[in-house]
């Protein structure tokens, strides 16, 4: 069903019978499109002049501060590489710019934002020996500090983020994990005690509301149970909370995630396998309660209403009832696909993942854990691009193989409540969406008694509505909306851009266009990379 509704314009007769039903339409267009219908208006856009030959920009969402935008450029000063960074209000009016000055070896691994500062992560070189190099902006009066972060081993990073006066740094040390401190003020490196634990992998770092930060752990090594441990830390590096959970013995955790304490519980949810499997079986969810014993309730794939709907009818309920025969026996059904989780939304109603499932291409080529380092892409730090590649950085990554190409099928989200029953689920079949990295595509956001999920693709907005109280979904198609009306798009590039949430009711969609205007003095055409707010009301 889509949000879309058109009265006649011709042939108008004021029969009785033709009155009626214009009354009833006119009362059903009031009290259900308005209600349902998740309209995307797009009020604000913003626009460079962008060449085939210029370096894409990194978009860095502040929030209601606006964006950060950041790009290397082909251009030095004194032997130093220029990076671009421009500041866009929530208007997507620009309000700073500024070129810095970086060593040429220098590239960009990740990013942080926190109120008022945002902060750029670079290695200075491609080795896990190097050091690291810290950008903290202040976004109101627009100081710069630099930092070098020296370590003394080699450290694959897979995790980064700003917990208060700190930057947490995730990795690998060999095959162990470890969790560094750098402290802004003093720029001291400190060495979280508690890891460094043989034949054990780092599912997760994330930093809470209160500027603590969790670390989610999972036993790879033992035949036998394995344990899943979530630690909680204050921003100086002290333990102040530690939960021990028990996996069942026939399971293994793919990966998890913890919540961000904006809520007074903390859930993590994640995907698990059968022992030995690289693919996931279904979702599991556990809430933390270090005081008493916590047992993850696991859902395999089947029992969500929604999550197969990217595959026809016929094998969506072929998979459903072979999944119930297997649950009725006491068996693990065996159906398993790749899901990717992204990010934990918290709100009144409970926990939503966000969630993509996706298909590698056949022809994949393993790769040692030693070799893959960053696949020089950014690493996005639990926000509106997900740190992917960190899924290969991992000594015990639940996929030791990287493919050169993968199709997105679907962007999911599920509800969970505060003791971690599912609630919901709600998803969009995406068209044929092919990626060189395993990323992103779609996103998602809660209104109230509606999911909507967005996917841009070239110069049109999918959107699909889920009507939380009746399960009734409705989706609609609006294009992007070009700066003046005169405008006439030319092409939009289907290899760059995209859409991801923003804050409140807000996304951004971002992308390259070459657009012609023939009413305007000199160039009728230009080529732009463009931001637009997208609202939904």
């Amino acid at each position: 069903m889509t949000c879309h509704f058109q009265l006649p314009v011709q042939n108008f007769i004021p029969k009785p019978s033709w009155l009626i039903f214009t009354i009833g339409l006119f009362t059903y267009l009031l009290t259900f499109p308005i209600s349902t219908c998740a309209q995307l208006s797009q009020p604000h856009r913003y626009e460079i002049l962008h060449d085939n030959s210029s370096n894409s920009f990194n978009i860095i969402s502040l929030k209601e501060q606006g964006l950060a935008l950041i790009r290397e450029k082909d251009k030095y000063e004194e032997g130093k590489k220029l990076w671009e960074i421009i500041l866009l209000d929530s208007l997507l009016k620009e309000t700073w710019t500024n070129d810095v000055a970086l060593e040429y070896r220098y590239q960009m691994i990740g990013y942080e934002y926190t109120p008022d500062f945002v902060f750029i992560l670079f290695r200075a070189g491609e080795t896990d020996s190097d050091f690291l190099h810290l950008i903290q902006l202040n976004l109101v009066s627009h100081e710069l500090i630099k930092f070098e972060i020296k370590h003394q081993f080699n450290l694959r990073l897979t995790h980064f983020s700003i917990a208060g006066n700190h930057a947490v740094l995730g990795g690998y040390v060999v095959r162990e994990p470890a969790v560094l401190l750098y402290e802004l003020n003093t720029k001291q490196v400190k060495v979280v005690p508690g890891f460094f634990l043989t034949d054990t992998e780092l599912l997760d770092l994330r930093v809470n509301v209160n500027n603590t930060f969790n670390t989610v752990l999972m036993e790879r090594g033992k035949k036998e149970k394995k344990n899943l441990w979530v630690r909680t830390f204050d921003e100086s590096g002290r333990l102040i909370l530690e939960d021990e959970i028990d996996i069942d013995q026939d399971k293994t955790v793919l990966t998890a995630q913890t919540s961000m304490l904006k809520r007074d519980e903390m859930m993590v949810l994640g995907t698990y396998g059968k022992i030995n499997s690289k693919l996931a079986t279904g979702i599991f969810s556990v809430a933390i309660d270090p005081f008493s014993k916590q047992s993850p309730h696991y859902f395999d794939f089947a029992q969500f209403e929604h999550l197969l709907d990217y595959m026809s009818a016929k094998r969506a309920n072929k998979i459903k009832t072979k999944a119930q025969r297997s649950r009725e026996t006491g068996t693990m059904p065996d159906f398993s696909l790749h899901l990717q989780p992204f990010r934990i939304e918290e709100n009144a109603e409970g926990f939503i993942m966000i969630s993509e499932v996706y298909s590698p291409n056949s022809s994949m080529t393993q790769y040692p854990y030693w070799n893959t380092y960053y696949n020089q892409n950014v690493y996005y730090p639990y926000g509106f691009n997900s740190p992917t590649n960190r899924y290969y950085n991992s000594p015990y990554s639940s996929s030791n193989v990287q493919s050169s190409d993968y199709r997105i099928l679907e962007t999911s989200a599920m509800l969970f409540n505060s003791q971690g029953k599912l609630v919901w689920d709600h998803s969009m079949k995406l068209p044929d969406v092919h990626i060189p990295a395993l990323e992103q595509v779609g996103d998602f956001i809660f209104l109230g008694n509606r999911s909507l999920i967005v996917y841009k693709r070239e110069d049109k907005i999918q959107s699909k509505v889920l009507i939380i109280n009746d399960r009734e979904t409705l989706e609609d198609t609006v294009k992007i909306v070009l700066k003046n009306p005169t405008d006439v798009l030319r092409f939009d590039s289907k290899d760059e851009g995209g859409i991801r949430y923003w804050y409140g009711s807000s996304f951004y969609s971002w992308g390259n266009q070459s657009i012609r205007n023939e009413l305007i003095d000199g160039d009728k055409v230009r080529n732009v990379f463009y931001v637009n707010k997208v609202k939904a009301n």
